[in-house]
């Protein structure tokens, strides 16, 4: 009797602990479900479709083409919530899966989140090399090359390479992860490398009355940052326009200078000199900015050094 008071006693705890990880995933289904998907994500949503090969995530996966998000965070979310569905309920990995759904939150509350540490699993040596290696490259990646060109491969082989080690660690033979690892590899290659760009102006919203970002913006804003501390952009500089509509008098003012000014702040805490913040403010008579923007945009030095490739207006997210 003791024998099984114990085994159902662990029972419910492991149930408990993926009704956790369960309800969170079901609570990422509306939100991913009614945003823009990537590829992996579009294939993931058409069961019929999956096919792993060895065990690879994708496998004969038939890819489908899809909208274009520009934002790390956003592409990471829709990856890791395929990733934690299928795991979930075709693989029943229920690890693994928890720890995609995790992964899933995080990026979908807009933080930046960190492909595995080699030393959370138990893989063995003579696959440890080649995965130290690519996860080198991969960190390497999202520190020099996250632009709104790169977000969505960042983000695949970000996913691919979860996968990869996940399966490296389950012990079987190569040909179990082969699907990851190839197509960690093809991601990879596909990035745009570092060029000379023209940074075009960007607007950024704000919740009303207040100086605090809308989400898109607060990513805008990252990527903003991100050019500017690569080493290749030192002689670029930001300026940040506040918008007056003229019929918001003195309040409009107040408010835009407080934009500008929360921005600049912003900017100067994430180690970006003051010298290179530019301010103002830009009176307009047009209602179309009546909810307050600041636009934001990049000023080339005047003489052209080489440069990584600068934010695109057309690019960023909307």
């Amino acid at each position: 009797m003791k024998r099984i008071a114990i085994i159902l006693s662990s029972s419910v705890l492991l149930l408990g602990a993926c009704s956790h990880y369960s309800e969170e995933l079901s609570s990422l289904d509306e939100t991913m479900t009614n945003a823009p998907k990537t590829e992996m994500a579009m294939a993931m949503s058409a069961p019929q479709n999956i096919m792993p090969a060895a065990g690879g995530v994708m496998g004969d996966v038939q890819m489908a083409s899809a909208p274009a998000i520009t934002s790390l965070p956003q592409n990471l979310a829709q990856e890791y919530y395929a990733m934690a569905k299928f795991e979930n309920e075709q693989a029943y990995d229920y690890k693994a899966a928890k720890n995609f759904t995790q992964k899933a939150m995080m990026a979908s509350n807009g933080q930046m989140v960190m492909p595995s540490k080699l030393s959370s699993y138990d893989v063995s040596q003579e696959r440890m090399a080649e995965l130290e290696t690519a996860r080198a490259a991969l960190v390497a990646a999202l520190t020099n090359e996250n632009t709104p060109d790169n977000a969505q491969n960042l983000a695949i082989a970000q996913a691919r390479f979860e996968c990869w080690l996940d399966r490296a660690e389950e012990g079987k033979d190569e040909t179990h992860y082969s699907a990851c690892k190839n197509e960690f590899e093809e991601s990879m290659a596909m990035l745009v490398a570092p060029a000379a760009g023209s940074p075009q102006m960007v607007d950024m919203t704000f919740a009303a009355n207040t100086v605090n970002l809308e989400p898109v913006s607060a990513q805008n804003m990252a990527v903003m940052e991100g050019f500017l501390k690569n080493p290749l952009n030192a002689n670029y500089k930001i300026q940040l326009m506040g918008v007056v509509p003229q019929s918001q008098g003195e309040y409009g003012t107040n408010l835009a200078t407080s934009r500008v000014q929360s921005l600049q702040n912003m900017l100067i805490s994430k180690g970006i000199a003051p010298n290179r913040i530019v301010t103002g403010l830009s009176p307009v008579a047009q209602e179309q900015h009546n909810v307050g923007i600041v636009q934001v945009m990049m000023i080339a030095p005047t003489a052209q050094a080489p440069t990584a490739q600068a934010p695109d207006a057309q690019t960023m997210p909307n």
